[in-house]
């Protein structure tokens, strides 16, 4: 159960992305920092169209592991991260990876947490001040600190 003194540490790389809680030994979860995408007629109905062309085709997200079987299916699988910053071009696909490995250790809202993000020496104002961004208005966080791992 998520106390309230616990804050969620995420650290996202560009192979992995690992999350968990303060004072424990180890990440409650570790996966590859990936999503995959599956255009079909056969996704499930609950899923989100992203192919917006009209044709009719709907699409289902992978995470992890599971984009990159799904990979094999004939899924797009897109690593929005390169060399630890984000491209302006997959931000909206790693804001998905971040919901994703929020909900992977959290039962219920995901607002209101304290999270501390780990960031690559050097990260650009303009990637910090977007990440700041994303959590407080996408993810309603309470509070933020961003740890500089070098």
């Amino acid at each position: 159960a998520f106390d309230v003194t616990d804050v969620v540490v995420m650290d996202t790389g560009s192979g992995f992305l690992k999350v968990g809680f303060s004072g424990e030994d180890a990440p409650r979860a570790v996966f590859p920092t990936c999503r995959a995408v599956l255009q079909n007629d056969e996704a499930k109905d609950d899923e989100v169209s992203h192919a917006g062309d009209g044709s009719g085709l709907k699409s289902q997200s992978f995470f992890g592991q599971e984009a990159i079987r799904a990979e094999g299916d004939g899924a797009q699988l897109t690593w929005p991260m390169e060399r630890g910053v984000v491209p302006e071009d997959q931000q909206d696909t790693m804001v998905q990876v971040w919901e994703h490995a929020l909900k992977s250790i959290l039962q219920g809202e995901l607002d209101d947490l304290p999270i501390l993000l780990c960031d690559k020496p050097g990260t650009h104002i303009k990637d910090r001040m977007w990440m700041v961004e994303v959590m407080f208005e996408n993810f309603k966080v309470r509070s933020l600190s961003i740890f500089n791992t070098g």
